[in-house]
């Protein structure tokens, strides 16, 4: 279910195989959260600090990841169709 958590200092948080589709995390802090295993379809990182976290396995189709610093983030075998990189940090 899409929520806002724009803005919000998430470091550490985690999100696993949570359901977060559509939800916006624009330049929020979210240095190594753990997203491992989550629907985060549409879901909207733009200037979002995502350095260290993990998308192991997510599913991030249509994601929008502009400007956001991605540095060190580990999307080994996440889905990523569609998914927006402009941008980024890395």
């Amino acid at each position: 279910m899409a929520q806002s958590y724009s803005g919000q200092d998430l470091e550490n948080q985690y999100f696993a195989g949570q359901d977060l589709r559509g939800s916006d995390f624009s330049d929020a802090n979210l240095q190594k959260a753990n997203f491992t295993e989550a629907t985060l379809y549409g879901a909207n990182f733009s200037g979002a600090n995502v350095r260290g976290a993990n998308f192991t396995k997510a599913k991030l189709n249509k994601a929008d990841f502009s400007n956001a610093k991605i540095e060190g983030a580990n999307f080994h075998q996440a889905k990523l169709q569609c998914t927006k990189f402009p941008k980024s940090s890395v």
